[in-house]
């Protein structure tokens, strides 16, 4: 009963909260706008001078990364539509089928799977090292 009653009051507050914000708080300079897109400078694959083989390897299907950045798989566990997804499974090498899974079972364990999640990078973060969690396909990685 408990719960029901957190859980009651926790989706009364946040949606009876209301945002003060309105679209006369913000200006744009049109004039500024304009100057800085006259001044860039436009930049596509043709106009580079690298050799044909470096863009063949950068455009190839199969392009992969040596090893995987601990900071980047803990900042896609950070922001918070990536790690619902397990985008940064993903990232670790884990299969698209934790893309409908990882949802569920947030749900069903109230969070506590992204924050062990979201730990567990921040350690690595720390250590530099991903070994244990590249390729896992293991629900918990923790």
């Amino acid at each position: 009963m408990k719960r029901v009653l957190l859980l009651s009051a926790f989706f009364a507050v946040i949606f009876s909260s209301n945002s003060f914000a309105s679209a006369s708080d913000y200006v744009i300079d049109d004039i500024a706008v304009e100057q800085t897109l006259d001044n860039a400078i436009e930049i596509a694959v043709n106009n580079l001078d690298v050799s044909p083989e470096v863009l063949t390897n950068v455009l190839s299907e199969n392009a992969t990364l040596e090893g995987k950045v601990p900071v980047i798989a803990f900042v896609l566990a950070t922001i918070g539509i990536t790690n619902f997804f397990a985008i940064h499974r993903l990232y670790l090498g884990g299969t698209p089928i934790l893309i409908l899974a990882y949802p569920f079972f947030t749900f069903l364990t109230l969070g506590i799977l992204n924050i062990g999640d979201w730990i567990v990078l921040l350690i690595d973060v720390f250590r530099n090292d991903l070994g244990k969690h590249e390729g896992s396909d293991a629900l918990f990685m923790w």
